[in-house]
């Protein structure tokens, strides 16, 4: 920081230390993976019960489901330009 030839903005040190922490080396990892920085972990301890689980502050109960439940998904339509100049009229082709 020493050497650069001006005193940088929040922002600008924001984007240094992002440039830091995930830019990848000429090896293809970055400073985490290099143990050269240990982040802090944001997991938290797993819950024993289901009182705990409704203690948790972001606990919607909307949000429980049985695990033999199908997984919803949600469907991607791909636009596909020559299906659609297939079907369309000629005057807006």
């Amino acid at each position: 920081m020493a050497a650069l030839p001006f005193e940088p903005s929040a922002e600008e040190l924001e984007t240094i230390s992002n440039y830091i922490l995930w830019g990848k080396g000429a090896n293809g990892k970055n400073a985490q993976q290099e143990k050269y920085v240990e982040l802090k972990k944001w997991t938290s301890d797993p819950v024993e019960s289901l009182e705990g689980l409704l203690e948790q502050p972001g606990f919607l109960e909307a949000n429980l489901r049985r695990p033999s439940d199908p997984q919803t998904r949600i469907p991607r339509t791909v636009f596909n330009r020559a299906k659609v100049l297939e079907s369309a009229p000629p005057h807006l082709i």
